[in-house]
């Protein structure tokens, strides 16, 4: 079995230098300026609030216990509650199936357009009053489904954690809060006043607030925590400003460019800036193509270039004079 090998101080020093390079590439302004955020406790705290809030607001909206009675009225000794979307009692029935029976017995009971028993009476503001509670509950309802698509879609945005996304979650939990804070006042208020002119002509007395609506102000409380903490990771993780990114685009660019030029042009002192002063690269000779031109009219041929001169300049000869001979060695 082989022995691990062991580390000598060079490849410590290099571990422990690469271990300092990380930790200052991940520091919070860093991070802060590239738009790089991470999750810490708070944002960690928030996402399992607000989920935990979201399950509990969701089970409050379903269920039918938001104002219950457990003794009954009389003609009627069994428990009943009433929720945001039914009514449950010996049977469970929504809000529609309720006012639309009550009002079938009106219309019967109401013979010749004339309603002057006191059966009559009652089933006539029972009608008018079913009709009230159903138009309450189903728009509250509508209400708290619009918060919990906005609250599971902020809780999404803080689990990805971007600045973008981080500044839509700050923007949107107030409005959730709003929209659950609205939906539980309204209809624990309407409803109270609904059992009001019912108890008119009858005895009919309020229902208490039930586990339903007690729960979904437990909801309520985790919803405001999350607000708190959706503004506070907006203002720990700003969106980076485009113009400083711009910059630094700009100078990373021209680094790289400056690094080129070093790496391509390492010794021999090449100015790119010199192509802008006139300089031609084709023309590699000063006056080479003029005097390779004019020298075909001169008699003069370039192949003999190298160590060629003229008969009349070489040493130690002298032209013959007209009219003589052979010269004279």
């Amino acid at each position: 079995m082989k022995q691990p090998a062991q580390k000598t101080p060079e490849m410590r020093l290099a571990i422990e230098s690469k271990r300092k390079e990380r930790m200052v590439k991940d520091t919070y302004e860093i991070r802060v300026k590239e738009g790089r955020p991470n999750h810490t406790n708070a944002s960690i705290f928030a996402i399992i609030v607000g989920s935990l809030s979201w399950m509990i607001q969701f089970g409050c909206v379903m269920s039918p216990y938001w104002r219950t009675t457990y003794i009954g009225v009389i003609g009627y000794p069994h428990p009943r509650s009433w929720g945001i979307w039914m009514v449950s009692g010996k049977s469970t029935q929504g809000y529609w199936q309720q006012q639309t029976q009550t009002c079938e017995y009106y219309t019967q009971l109401n013979v010749g357009g004339v309603c002057a028993s006191p059966i009559c009476i009652w089933y006539r503001i029972k009608c008018i009053t079913y009709m009230q509670m159903m138009c309450v509950s189903y728009s509250v309802g509508v209400a708290f489904v619009i918060e919990l698509v906005l609250h599971l879609l902020c809780v999404f945005w803080t689990c990805s954690l971007t600045p973008r996304l981080i500044r839509w979650a700050a923007t949107w939990w107030p409005v959730c809060a709003l929209l659950h804070i609205g939906g539980w006042g309204v209809w624990v208020y309407m409803t109270d006043e609904q059992f009001g002119d019912l108890e008119m002509k009858s005895y009919y007395p309020t229902p208490g607030i039930g586990g339903g609506a007690y729960g979904s102000a437990l909801a309520l409380l985790g919803l405001l925590f999350n607000v708190v903490m959706g503004c506070q990771l907006y203002a720990t993780w700003p969106e980076p400003d485009s113009d400083s990114e711009d910059s630094s685009e700009e100078d990373d660019g021209e680094q790289a460019a400056s690094s080129y030029q070093q790496q391509a042009y390492p010794q021999q002192g090449y100015d790119p800036a010199y192509q802008q002063q006139g300089y031609d690269p084709s023309y590699q000779q000063q006056g080479g193509a003029s005097y390779q031109q004019e020298a075909p009219q001169q008699g003069y041929d370039p192949a003999h270039q190298q160590g060629y001169q003229p008969p009349a300049q070489a040493q130690g000869y002298q032209a013959p004079a007209p009219g003589a001979g052979a010269p004279a060695w």
